[in-house]
């Protein structure tokens, strides 16, 4: 494969003739770029429409949001967690968003306490399974892309009110079925926190890795239209199909190698849901954060399952 057309753009992924310029991570932005345009011209009633497709109202029924998951990839939950619940870990995280803003403003490009480790970047420790396994609460500033973004890993380490509320909705055993039902039986292992504030430029549509890998999401904020940073998931990206061959050939010629910028324009769905939402994803399958407006705030747990 020499040349492929998309959005508009002609894209070489191999340079053959002098001059010419080869795949660059300069096109994969500009063919994102196209479809945060695209996703903004949708008026309400159709964001809707797309949520609707992939969303269950109760966990009783385990055969068919294991359905939805495995047709689609994806399973949004309304009102797993009480608002109750939600209210009484808001200390909790405005305390967190108080140490990130301060750490932010500092020089500092780390900063270690007894139970906590705040860095920008990976200027300390790096790798997941590293930041997962350092044994405090590690809340790490992103560079590069997402830049500014907050991953917190291990939150209920620092904060009891994420080890008593949020973590054991997580291990409810309808979840645990759910999820053995579609792979080997899994257990809830670390819990983090992303924090996404103002963050107007995201990384694009992406794979974590071309295999099954189920995550689980909960929404600590209203996130109720797309100037919030919705969670953005293309349906069906899951299996094979012809969208996922071109992906990972593309993404062969590029530094990361699980960039799926082509993806089709009608199966993108952004998670648009009120705090408490519950949200099971396939990783294998293409997704992102759907780049915010300065002034808006998404707070989501998530939990990883191995």
């Amino acid at each position: 494969m020499k040349r492929i057309s998309a959005f508009g753009l002609d894209i070489d992924v191999h340079a053959r003739r002098k001059g010419e310029q080869p795949l660059s991570l300069d096109d994969i932005r500009a063919l994102n770029d196209e479809t945060v345009l695209y996703m903004r011209s949708l008026d309400e009633s159709e964001l809707k429409s797309r949520v609707s497709e992939v969303t269950a109202f109760s966990l009783s029924n385990i055969s068919s949001v294991n359905a939805i998951l495995e047709r689609h990839g994806i399973v949004i939950i309304p009102d797993f967690i009480d608002e109750d619940s939600i209210n009484n870990v808001s200390s909790a995280m405005a305390n967190l968003q108080s140490m990130v803003d301060k750490f932010a403003q500092s020089s500092e490009k780390f900063q270690e306490g007894e139970n906590y480790l705040l860095q920008k970047g990976a200027c300390k420790v790096s790798g997941y399974g590293n930041l997962s396994g350092y044994g405090k609460t590690v809340i790490q500033i992103r560079d590069g892309q997402d830049s500014g973004m907050v991953d917190v890993f291990n939150i209920d380490h620092l904060f009891k009110e994420f080890k008593e509320i949020i973590r054991p909705a997580y291990e409810n055993s309808a979840i645990s079925d759910i999820l053995g039902a579609t792979s080997h039986q899994l257990q809830a292992k670390n819990l983090n926190l992303y924090v996404n504030s103002g963050i107007t430029k995201t990384r694009g549509f992406h794979v974590d890795a071309y295999r099954k890998k189920l995550k689980s999401f909960i929404y600590l904020t209203d996130v109720l239209n797309l100037e919030d940073g919705p969670y953005t998931y293309v349906r069906g990206s899951h299996v094979d199909s012809a969208y996922r061959r071109i992906n990972k050939t593309l993404s062969r010629h590029l530094p990361n190698r699980t960039e799926t910028p082509i993806v089709p324009l009608d199966s993108i769905i952004p998670a648009i849901a009120r705090k408490g939402t519950l949200v099971i994803s396939d990783q294998g399958g293409s997704h992102r954060g759907f780049p915010q407006k300065q002034g808006h705030t998404r707070m989501v747990s998530v939990m990883n399952y191995s």
